[in-house]
């Protein structure tokens, strides 16, 4: 970390520049050399102007330094800290103050540069105010002095939605005052416009962001701010649903109307600091920590002198909507993708698929007409009958069904057709890697990559280890899902790996309290309200009625083989088959054919919103009278409900980290918040189990329903578990 200052007489300029690698983060003890150097500078009387620059290659600031929130103020109206004393002194600097922003200026270091009287850019640079995504809100003034430079639509979209904003952008919304000109040494360039802007005679001296007015006539700004966020579409959650940081963004921000500025200046703080020792925030902490956690090259295994393959042209076998969606991928990620399907009419409708998203990114601004041309003028796309056109592709993905003997088929094929050095990746979400790799001669470059639908869009990517892959092609295909802006989480091979192995004991109850007459749109409420996007059977009917049907045929039938060779026991395992009897006995396909534990009608919602439908209570009456089941009297309480929901879930997760299938429990954490929907405010199934749960409660709650329902294995406490509770230790790490 350092903080050096040099003076150009000829110029009449101080230059500071500042260094705290990689991020340049704020730390308390950088913000306290910072204000030293600003306030030195201000002695020289023939300086006319001082430029604030992060050191060679650095950006300038990812903000405040995250790791010193651990320790949060006791109260509201704690003291001013050394980031807003930093700021107070630009601010009120007798001379212009200019920030030199190269690379991106985020969160405090944006309110640092807001602090400054004028702002410059380089062309690539990225501006953001991301703390709602940390459950947290900008609390340096960032939302005092944001909406009285750019106005409350563009600072509202800013705070609430913690996006950054290109340099362009800003600049047109008067966020930053001039974007340099690209192709040149970027600390020269950003010196050159920084003093034009200075020297210019329309611009005053100091212009002090929060002595501005705030662009607004609203006789109520709360109102103001929440009507621009619903135009926007900004889904702003109430509190009780991880919305703490958004109402009080809302509150900050329509505090800047306030004839005083320190009064707002004083509520953002008491905001800032109260939801720093928020529950939800340091969920939310230990997520955007755990998701750098797991990518990290020593969570990997990657020593750092491994020879990655550069992923640039990729095959993906399979044209339906996830082998499209893993097309766009990896196009997002500036590779080259050869598609394969096995007839004309298959790859034209892949096409079609391809297109389509392409053309719907165009329409909602989010890819210009520009940029989707470049994509087909440069052929980046293509289809294929032939598995002989994947020969020199670096990676190939296999999309097909669920089907082993196709699937072994396929890398049959592909390894005696592609290079020696191609990785080869099957996108399942349940078959076993080594088995696939078996049939190659190439079993340390074949692993799973387990896209989740639509693969385009959700962020996760699970990277499935086979016992011989190695450890340099998961860092190869780590890096290209970096390039996607998707996160990997690496894990072992097992039935259903980790996302799909907790679902499977997580809907297994599901249904089977359903079977002794629980609601399942009752148990859907319960766990939207939890925080789910959606509750669990109006997943299901999304993931298709027929899909989860041949999944658990496979698996049972695998379970028998198992069985046969002493592998496994199901003799007196209870399961439920109340889902596919539903499937099977009334044609519901789920969401697909309008018709599964919802209806669906395509007059409304566009056929996506689910509707209670009678007809499934009436199937479940039937059902239980077949089954001679009588509902529970008394019936399931709520607290019941939730944890024979939850409990599986978070013994399963727990038994995963056990077997080494998962590393730690934040790749638990990042695979069901990123793959799943489980609420990241509540930090994730293991983070929940240790902090809210507790974990000594979850063993007591296992140990009574595994005594109520002993052919439940789910409910067995974890071997981990037990030793965790008897050591008095933790699983995950607390903020």
């Amino acid at each position: 970390m350092s903080v050096a200052a040099e003076v150009f007489p000829d110029k009449r300029v101080a230059i500071i520049r500042f260094s705290n690698p990689p991020v340049n983060a704020l730390s308390k003890k950088l913000c306290t050399r910072l204000k030293e150097a600003v306030a030195n500078a201000q002695q020289d009387a023939n300086i006319r102007a001082i430029l604030l620059m992060s050191g060679e290659g650095l950006p300038f600031s990812g903000g405040a330094d995250i790791k010193e929130f651990d320790n949060p103020p006791s109260r509201d109206n704690a003291e001013v800290g050394p980031l807003s004393l930093l700021i107070e002194e630009i601010e009120s600097a007798t001379v212009p103050t200019v920030a030199c922003i190269h690379k991106y200026a985020f969160g405090g270091g944006l309110e640092v540069a807001l602090a400054c009287h004028y702002r410059v850019s380089m062309p690539t640079a990225l501006l953001g105010l991301p703390e709602v995504k940390l459950g947290l809100i900008p609390g340096a003034g960032g939302t005092q002095r944001l909406p009285r430079l750019v106005g409350w639509e563009a600072a509202v979209r800013m705070v609430l939605t913690g996006d950054p904003l290109p340099s362009t952008e800003a600049h047109g919304i008067g966020l930053v005052d001039a974007v340099a000109k690209g192709g040149k040494e970027a600390g020269a360039t950003l010196q050159e416009v920084a003093l034009t802007v200075v020297n210019d005679p329309k611009t005053g001296c100091h212009r002090r962001a929060i002595n501005l007015p705030v662009p607004s006539n609203a006789l109520n700004p709360l109102e103001t701010c929440q009507t621009i966020a619903k135009k926007a579409g900004i889904k702003v959650e109430a509190s009780d649903r991880g919305g703490e940081a958004f109402q009080g963004a809302l509150e900050a921000l329509a505090a800047a109307a306030l004839p005083d500025p320190r009064r707002g200046l004083d509520l953002e703080a008491r905001v800032f600091n109260r939801l720093l020792r928020s529950e939800q925030s340091k969920a939310r902490r230990y997520v955007f920590f755990s998701e750098r956690r797991v990518a990290s090259d020593h969570h990997l295994g990657l020593r750092g002198d491994e020879s990655l393959v550069e992923i640039r042209h990729v095959g993906v076998v399979g044209g339906g909507t996830m082998g499209a969606g893993i097309a766009i991928a990896f196009l997002d990620a500036g590779a080259r993708v050869t598609l394969v399907e096995v007839t004309t009419e298959a790859l034209a409708r892949a096409h079609e698929v391809v297109q389509g998203i392409v053309a719907s990114r165009v329409r909602r601004g989010l890819m210009s007409a520009a940029q989707a041309a470049v994509w087909a003028s440069q052929r980046r796309f293509q289809g294929t009958l032939s598995l002989g056109d994947l020969s020199e592709t670096d990676l190939v993905v296999e999309a097909v069904f669920e089907d082993m003997a196709l699937k072994k088929d396929i890398f049959r094929r592909l390894d005696a057709q592609c290079r020696p050095s191609t990785i080869l990746a099957t996108n399942t979400s349940i078959l076993s890697i080594d088995d696939i790799a078996a049939v190659t001669r190439r079993p340390d470059r074949v692993l799973g990559m387990h896209f989740f639908s639509p693969a385009h869009m959700m962020r996760l990517v699970e990277v499935v280890r086979g016992q011989a892959s190695s450890t340099a092609v998961v860092g190869a295909l780590a890096a290209v899902i970096k390039r996607m802006k998707k996160v990997c989480v690496a894990v072992g091979n097992c039935d259903g790996f980790v996302g799909n192995r907790m679902l499977f004991s997580y809907q297994k109850e599901l249904q089977l309290m359903v079977e002794e007459g629980a609601d399942p749109y009752r148990i859907d409420k319960l766990l939207f309200d939890f925080g789910f996007p959606v509750g669990p059977f109006v997943m299901s009917d999304i993931a298709g009625l027929d899909v989860a049907r041949r999944i658990k045929q496979q698996r049972q039938q695998r379970k028998l083989k198992q069985s046969s060779t002493g592998r496994d026991n199901l003799s007196s395992e209870r399961d439920s088959d109340v889902a596919d009897k539903l499937s099977e006995s009334s044609g519901r396909l789920g969401q697909k054919n309008g018709r599964g534990w919802y209806r669906y009608d395509p007059a409304i919602g566009k056929g996506r919103t689910p509707l209670p439908d009678p007809s499934v209570q009436t199937f479940l009456e039937k059902f239980r009278r077949s089954k001679d089941l009588t509902p529970r009297n008394p019936p399931h309480t709520d607290k019941e409900i939730l944890e024979r929901s939850l409990f599986p879930l978070l013994n399963e997760g727990i038994k995963i980290i056990e077997e080494g299938i998962a590393k730690s429990g934040s790749d638990v954490d990042i695979v069901w918040i990123y793959g799943y929907g489980f609420p990241a405010w509540r930090g994730g199934p293991m983070y929940y189990a240790e902090h809210h749960v507790g974990l000594a409660s979850l063993l007591a709650g296992l140990n009574k329903y595994a005594q109520k329902y002993p052919c439940c294995s789910h409910f067995r406490p974890a071997g981990l578990l037990q030793d965790l509770v008897r050591k008095g230790q933790g699983l995950v790490a607390r903020l």
